[in-house]
């Protein structure tokens, strides 16, 4: 029986408290999350551009301005590239005159602007040979003293140009420049040398976690505290964008064999069986890569890569491609962080996962392409493409200076705002799933066995344009808004109902967005996020619907119509044919060069340029009880009615939504359903979306069985769990109860030099449940490590601490510690210089931890 009384109170209290919360988060959304929001603030020091490019307004140019672009043309100072035929002016960068006084110097880049402390070190290995001009503009944006900077100049670089590199390293304390200077061609050849001598240089340094290789033309498009985030979501895991090797790139004739490479040096901790049995696993991919510090340790000390980079160098296209793609490539070789081959053969084209550089090839078809290489130059009318694609990637190529100078600029100053202003959001659901990220994730897990792992894709809707696959993250204040009022209103109801401010349009729940404008990615990633995706007219009668809440009769509202390319057919976002829309165009659509997306008006259809933002629709099935968000760090979720039995024709859906790179894990505390009849699904990500993954169907005998058969719970590897429950017309019981946790992966711990201390996660203070904490101590060249507890404390046979000789797992286990030591643990020894260790936690029980320290012996 409905309690009107009941509800009323709740409605009353609920209004109440959205009408607060409403206000607060408009004025967030107002400043960061409205189209054109670039991290401009009136508060941090203003970004000093060179005279030259001043009048530039880039502001107008990330939003993609057209009658500021417009307004741009003139008869002078033309290149090629242009807007819509029209040619664009070029502002080209002037040389710097040589500055000899590092006071000078650092005021130029530092001035009265250090940037924040971050308590994180990033390490940059960077060939170049010319346009100062741009790399300093770049520093002044981000320069760090945390950080750690090494160039190689090419031999071919002019001597004004070696000079103002080598002040950079008389001037500063961590820019490094290498002594040697080779002759790098536009084939490849040297380039891995030459990186290779920054790794010898920034080995040395301490601190840092993360090596970016970068080339010449590769601009970094976030700041230090963005770039920090993005590589601790890797978590442990290097990044590379390995693809099938072509064949006509191994030189012939010359032996690939591992035992006629010469890889093996002193420092080699491999045995002499996995010695014998290591072979290469050829791939190729771009010399821009991410590594983790012991990957750099392993290129350097523990192999020697001499002969098979001279092998390779022999080629005659792209000979440095290949290097570093094949040892990463080749699990037998056990490089720290590497893939395994089975990652680039079983993986579905176009979802391996890369982030450390976009580019823009020509062929792919992008308009105007002003091409260098067949890659596609950075203009001023690129600045808003650019800052989409950031979201994802970390450097984007190319830019350069004698191009288009005024670009470059606008980037920096975009940097320089969110580094004293505030980070610009980017995907971090993308990056959490790297494929690589989830391999190495699943390595650690007890009983990890290749053959049952699944390659499964990020999640795409199958379309052919690459970019309309990257389901971008929204900025989050309104998403949380709408979550919490479909939350909060829905308290007391149990018939089939739409959240409010949400309009019931046949089956369909769907929401208009107002004054809310997004591109067509963005709309469909935030209709994601409140559980839907972009609305579609599914049948002839929905259409005018639709059109009955579009308010704004310029402005098309953004449906799930789309086609791959504009030869294509359209459909749907859920891959239905929409053939049958052919008389529900608007007059004169869809034109000819008008776009890949399609929005509603109150005319009738019409075809867009996907890049445009625009009002937005979204639509969700109508559940038919009410849906729920949990978005505290813990809790408990119910069947409906919970201790009291559910009813019969429940269909709900519960979302567990952790903040983004967290997974969240869920056990089952009670059970009692109808066998076969009555079941839950558990979803990784928002179901019924159709890229969220089934982790599991549960429909056991009405006891508590379920609770210790799937005692070890379950877990997502996506920052969203969708619980759904499902009952039949008869016979119902008391349901269920599962406790939730929104975890953060842990940030693997490492330490180099002659000792340190190893804690547990929160020491002194109690340890976290569900724990997979990485440790890892490299000690000097030569030497051994010995271990030493100070103490130790932590659930006996299910919290422990695992510990190995040598780099990884693979290597022999000196130590399983687990329990209440009266007694510490004894002293262990290393018979290499590495030590790795394991925390492993369940979900139960806490205690303090460990604490123990190391050093050389």
């Amino acid at each position: 029986m409905f309690r009107w009384r009941r509800f009323s109170t709740n409605l009353f209290l609920v209004t109440a408290a959205v009408g607060a919360f409403i206000f607060t988060v408009r004025q967030i959304e107002h400043r960061f999350s409205k189209p054109g929001h670039h991290g401009y603030h009136s508060e941090h020091p203003k970004f000093r551009k060179p005279d030259y490019v001043s009048h530039i307004d880039c502001r107008r140019l990330f939003e993609k301005d057209e009658k500021y672009l417009e307004s741009l043309l003139y008869t002078n100072k033309l290149i090629k590239r242009s807007l819509d035929n029209k040619l664009l002016p070029r502002i080209v960068a002037k040389e710097e005159p040589f500055e000899d006084s590092c006071r000078k110097l650092r005021d130029r880049i530092i001035g009265d602007h250090p940037a924040p402390y971050l308590n994180y070190s990033i390490a940059f290995a960077r060939n170049i040979y010319a346009d100062y001009e741009s790399l300093q503009i770049l520093l002044t944006a981000t320069y760090s003293p945390e950080n750690h900077y090494c160039y190689h100049v090419d031999v071919k670089a002019t001597q004004k140009f070696k000079d103002q590199i080598a002040k950079l390293e008389q001037c500063f304390p961590n820019i490094y420049v290498t002594k040697e200077q080779y002759n790098v061609t536009s084939d490849g050849k040297n380039n891995n040398i030459a990186h290779l001598k920054c790794m010898e240089i920034l080995l040395e340094k301490p601190g840092w976690v993360h090596l970016i290789l970068l080339q010449a033309h590769d601009l970094v498009a976030h700041t230090n505290s963005e770039l920090m985030k993005m590589l601790k979501l890797l978590n442990g895991t290097n990044d590379s964008n390995l693809s099938g090797m072509l064949w006509n790139r191994v030189p012939p004739g010359l032996s690939f064999d591992v035992k006629d490479l010469n890889l093996w040096t002193n420092y080699t901790t491999l045995t002499f069986d996995e010695r014998k049995n290591a072979r290469l696993e050829f791939a190729k991919g771009l010399e821009e890569a991410t590594y983790i510090r012991p990957a750099i340790q392993w290129l350097v000390k523990e192999i020697n890569v001499t002969t098979l980079m001279d092998h390779f160098n022999n080629g005659h296209h792209s000979v440095d491609e290949q290097l570093f793609a094949t040892l990463l490539n080749s699990e037998t070789l056990r490089m720290p962080g590497g893939y395994h081959s089975a990652c680039m053969k079983n993986r579905p084209d176009g979802f391996f996962t890369y982030i450390t550089r976009h580019t823009r090839w020509s062929f792919e078809g992008h308009k105007n392409c002003n091409e260098r290489h067949m890659i596609c130059l950075y203009g001023i009318e690129d600045l808003q493409d650019a800052r989409l694609t950031a979201r994802r990637v970390i450097s984007l190529n190319k830019f350069i200076g004698s191009f288009d100078f005024a670009a470059i600029t606008c980037m920096a100053e975009s940097l320089f705002n969110r580094t004293h202003g505030g980070d610009e959001y980017f995907d971090a659901e993308h990056i959490a799933n790297h494929s690589g990220n989830r391999y190495q994730r699943a390595t650690r897990l007890p009983g990890f066995d290749l053959k049952n792992f699944t390659w499964i894709p990020e999640g795409a809707y199958g379309l052919g344009d690459k970019q309309r696959q990257q389901d971008f993250a929204p900025p989050g204040a309104m998403a949380k808004l709408i979550l919490l009022i479909c939350a909060l209103t829905l308290v007391g109801g149990a018939a089939a109902q739409c959240p409010s401010n949400w309009t019931q349009i046949s089956n369909q729940c769907v929401w208009y967005s107002g004054n809310t404008y997004r591109s067509w990615d963005d709309s469909q990633a935030y209709c994601k996020s409140v559980g839907g995706q972009l609305a579609g007219s599914y049948n002839k009668s929905i259409l005018p619907q639709l059109q009955k809440l579009v308010t704004a009769p310029l402005y098309p509202a953004w449906t799930g119509l789309f086609r791959p390319n504009a030869t294509a057919s359209w459909k749907f976002i859920d891959k239905t044919s929409a053939l049958y829309l052919s008389g529900q165009w608007a007059p004169g659509q869809p034109a000819a060069g008008t776009g890949n997306c399609g929005g509603v008006q109150t005319t009738g259809l019409a075809a867009i340029s996907c890049k445009y933002v625009q009002p937005f629709l979204c639509s969700q099935k109508i559940a038919t009880c009410p849906s729920k968000n949990y978005t505290t760090s813990t809790g408990t979720v119910t069947s409906p009615n919970y201790p009291l039995n559910y009813a019969n024709n429940e269909h709900c859906r519960q979302y567990i939504v952790a903040p983004a790179g967290y997974y969240v894990t869920l056990t089952f505390n009670a059970w009692l359903v109808e066998k076969n009849y009555d079941v839950v699904l558990i979803w990784d990500g928002y179901a019924p979306n159709v890229n969220a993954q089934l982790i599991a169907n549960i429909s056991v005998d009405p006891t508590n069985a379920t609770v210790s058969q799937y005692k070890d719970g379950f877990q997502t590897y996506s920052n969203i769990m969708t619980i759904e429950f499902i009952s039949d017309s008869i016979v119902n019981y008391k349901g269920w109860s599962a406790s939730y946790k929104m975890l953060a992966p842990q940030v693997p711990v490492y330490q180099n030099g002659s000792s340190g201390t190893m804690i547990s996660p929160n020491y002194p203070g109690q340890y976290m449940n569900n724990l997979e904490q990485y440790y890892q101590a490299v000690a000097p060249d030569g030497m051994q490590i010995c271990t030493s507890f100070s103490y130790f404390d932590t659930e006996l046979n299910k919290d422990r601490l695992e510990m190995y000789d040598g780099p990884n797992s693979t290597y022999p286990l000196i130590g399983n510690f687990s329990g209440h030591s009266v007694a510490l643990p004894s002293t262990r020894q290393t018979t290499g210089n590495v030590l790795t260790m394991f925390f492993y936690t369940d979900y139960s029980l806490v205690y303090k931890g460990f604490s123990m320290d190391w050093g050389v012996c």
